[in-house]
């Protein structure tokens, strides 16, 4: 997946997310491994804040289930 993919993916899901996030110089080869390392933590503190809210509306929804099927009797 390409970075510009990658960004469309994210922003479509309304997370809190900049373009400089994913912004690369055009030469990576003058990029210091400092700032590679910030970028992927970066990266991966959205990936990791995205999968957090989905487990949270998983919960919420067989919570909900639960409930249902308890009120069903």
């Amino acid at each position: 997946m390409s970075e510009e993919e990658l960004y469309e993916s994210l922003k479509s899901l309304n997370m809190p997310i900049r373009r400089s996030d994913f912004k690369t110089p055009t030469n990576r080869e003058n990029m210091k491994y400092e700032e590679l390392l910030e970028l992927n933590k970066k990266l991966e503190e959205k990936c990791n804040s995205f999968l957090q809210i989905i487990n949270m509306n998983v919960l919420i929804k067989m919570k909900f289930n639960l409930m249902y099927l308890e009120n069903i009797d």
